[in-house]
């Protein structure tokens, strides 16, 4: 390899371990609890959960939260996706 060459390959490496230091931010709004405060029904927490999800929460926040599994948020957010 020719010195022009390396000093790509090290420039390259520097701008993406400068990426992986400044993670992208997510401002969440509302805390969980204030996502699900009066949900009486399946239907309207799953609506929620799309929600928190959508603004920034993780689906294993969401889980914790709820008292459910991961895999059975993962289900409700495939289930109630609109279809075209």
């Amino acid at each position: 390899m020719t010195e022009a060459e390396f000093e790509k390959i090290e420039q390259f490496q520097k701008e993406s371990t400068a990426y992986k230091r400044e993670p992208k931010e997510i401002i969440q709004k509302l805390k969980l609890e204030e996502y699900f405060k009066g949900c009486l029904s399946k239907k309207q927490r799953d609506v929620q959960i799309q929600k928190a999800t959508k603004d920034g929460f993780t689906q294993t926040e969401v889980a914790k939260f709820l008292g459910l599994s991961s895999s059975g948020v993962s289900r409700i957010l495939k289930k109630s996706k609109v279809k075209p």
